[in-house]
């Protein structure tokens, strides 16, 4: 075999150069990962929650982004469901326990999220991040948000809740409409930190245990417990 100035060769295949290579490189890595996307749209909305919530997107090469979610370390039932959802789309992260922090990191190719709204890299606040319509549709969105940027808590009086809180508008206005759009009920408000240098935090609340159940009954995912309050 004579090679030609860009041609190599790696084991019986010979690609024209090493764009050629790459290519090849990442389509043997990444072409299974669309297919399983395609077909679980349950856990992509859990995912794009939990990215959306506690995750960070940034740049990783001309066709994939590094994607970071984090986890309290406390919270063994979120850091266990993150991970039973990143297999059902044949995600292997890697897992690093920082202190009180347990950290997932895996990479992504860009047109994949981007089908699902999470084109963005670097600050959520900036990009204003907002999800594709069948995400929308799909309550797990809300639970990933809860798992991730909420909490469940439960009054001694009976009455239980969620809320998610968030200081980027968008991603509470997706959430909204995500529950809007399964029906359910909820009550937003804000608040305005007295320190100029703090952004304005958008609180989105629902409220009563039928609605609550109604939600853990319907997601494909646990949601955390609830905790007690007075």
């Amino acid at each position: 075999k004579v090679f030609y100035r860009d041609e190599k060769q790696v084991g019986k295949r010979v690609f024209c150069s090493t764009e050629c290579r790459h290519l090849y490189d990442f389509t043997e890595r990444y072409n299974g990962l669309e297919r399983f996307f395609d077909i679980d749209i349950d856990s992509v909305s859990y995912l794009v929650g939990l990215i959306f919530g506690d995750g960070c997107v940034l740049k990783s090469g001309n066709m994939t982004r590094r994607v970071s979610i984090s986890f309290d370390s406390t919270d063994i039932r979120s850091i266990e469901t993150g991970k039973k959802a990143l297999k059902n789309l044949g995600i292997s992260p890697n897992v690093n326990s920082l202190g009180s922090v347990v950290l997932m990191t895996f990479s992504v190719p860009i047109h994949i999220l981007q089908k699902y709204g999470v084109g963005y890299t670097g600050d959520k606040f900036k990009n204003s991040p907002y999800p594709s319509d069948d995400i929308l549709t799909n309550i797990n969105f809300v639970s990933g948000l809860v798992n991730s940027d909420g909490y469940c808590a439960k009054r001694k009086s009976g009455g239980e809740y969620m809320q998610i809180t968030n200081t980027v508008e968008s991603i509470i206005s997706a959430a909204s409409e995500c529950l809007s759009r399964n029906g359910f009920r909820y009550r937003l408000s804000e608040y305005n930190s007295p320190n100029p240098k703090e952004k304005i935090r958008f609180d989105l609340f629902v409220s009563g245990s039928d609605q609550v159940l109604k939600i853990r009954s319907e997601s494909a995912f646990t949601i955390k417990a609830s905790r007690e309050i007075l």
